[in-house]
């Protein structure tokens, strides 16, 4: 089943997808930056929401007392209570290669 979310990306921009298990919930994490560089310009946050009917991704912008730990090759992702991993609240962390290593993003949310 591929539906996730579109996201259209402008020429020489690139993009990371990253599915998200939190709290009995699945998010879909994508985020996009400018060739090369690897920082961030854009963060979606999208949950899965099912019915009886219908399967859907929701757009969030809150991730509430969670936070997001996201790795640089895409795929999948960690969640974990904020307090407990000592980390903010409401933000999502990413590490991203860039020409002198990796690097640490923090993206804080709403």
């Amino acid at each position: 089943m591929d539906n996730t979310p579109n996201h259209f990306f402008s020429f020489g921009i690139g993009g990371l997808d990253h599915l998200v298990e939190s709290c009995g919930d699945t998010f879909f994490v994508k985020t996009c930056f400018p060739g090369t560089t690897q920082t961030v310009i854009d963060l979606d946050i999208f949950k899965l929401e099912e019915t009886k009917t219908k399967t859907d991704w929701v757009r969030v912008e809150n991730i509430g007392d969670c936070a997001f730990f996201l790795n640089s090759h895409g795929k999948d992702g960690q969640s974990f209570r904020a307090k407990d991993a000592r980390m903010d609240q409401n933000c999502v962390y990413q590490l991203l290669s860039g020409y002198d290593g990796k690097r640490l993003y923090k993206n804080m949310l709403g």
